[in-house]
């Protein structure tokens, strides 16, 4: 997981670990099972693997707010539009930018290839940048209901009272269960009834090793199989905080086909 241009926004020391009590007295094959049991009803929340799996590519439209920051956002406009079709199960995305003086430019990633078509220029391949990163970002989040499966540590992480409303917890993360500076963690919050994410909060190692953000998920909308959401909204902290609005996206337009 990728945020962008942070550096000088927060302080970051050792990475900060997001484990509940709970998690933190250790992962048991009893929360492991009771974790893939929770992950399949999330799952089936969104409308199936099995309904995934039907299809190649996901594409949409989205409108990045960061609230005036272009500096720290790395986007050339401030709500910046684009345009991204990813191969799902992948990082392989097309992107094309659609407002801004870089609007039409396109930026593809194939195979960990990075190549871009400024204005009327020929396509080339080029230094990962900036865009090369959001591109990842941006394709993690759209499928990550369906790719935090991919995550070598699943457990079940208990439950949480936020505004009187109960969350079943996920827990999910790489390498090892603790903290570490290699690899993110992520508890999502699932809706005791629905089973969906409605929160996630999570690390992000690589640009800011001692911080974790919250993701509030909003404006669930039902998209051929699938329910997803249209609104992600993210802050500095835990949920339980009312941190600091980093940032908002706003989907428009998904669509799901198989070439």
């Amino acid at each position: 997981m990728v945020f962008l241009g942070f550096a000088g926004f927060f302080s970051c020391k050792q990475p900060v670990d997001i484990r509940n009590s709970l998690l933190k007295n250790g992962i048991t094959e009893e929360s492991i099972q009771k974790g893939k049991e929770l992950l399949n009803l999330m799952e089936k929340a969104y409308g199936g693997r099995s309904q995934w799996e039907q299809y190649r590519y996901g594409e949409f439209t989205q409108k990045a707010d960061w609230y005036g920051r272009k500096e720290i956002s790395h986007w050339d406009t401030l709500p910046q539009l684009f345009h991204l079709k990813c191969e799902l199960g992948s990082n392989n995305a097309a992107m094309t930018i659609l407002n801004g003086n870089t609007q039409g430019n396109k930026y593809w990633i194939n195979d960990n290839v990075f190549e871009q078509q400024i204005g009327s220029e020929q396509k080339s391949e080029v230094e990962k940048n900036s865009y090369h990163e959001k591109m990842i970002y941006k394709n993690y989040w759209f499928q990550f209901p369906f790719r935090i499966r991919e995550a070598t540590i699943i457990s079940y992480g208990g439950k949480e009272v936020l505004n009187g409303q109960t969350y079943e917890l996920l827990y999910a993360t790489w390498g090892e269960e603790k903290a570490n500076k290699e690899y993110d963690q992520f508890l999502l919050y699932l809706n005791k009834s629905t089973y969906q994410i409605e929160k996630l909060h999570f690390t992000v190692r690589d640009k800011m090793g001692g911080v974790s953000l919250t993701a509030e998920f909003r404006d669930f909308r039902k998209v051929d199989e699938f329910l997803l959401p249209f609104s992600q909204h993210v802050r500095k902290g835990k949920p339980s905080k009312n941190g600091i609005k980093l940032h908002e996206n706003h989907y428009q337009d998904i669509k799901f086909t198989s070439q």
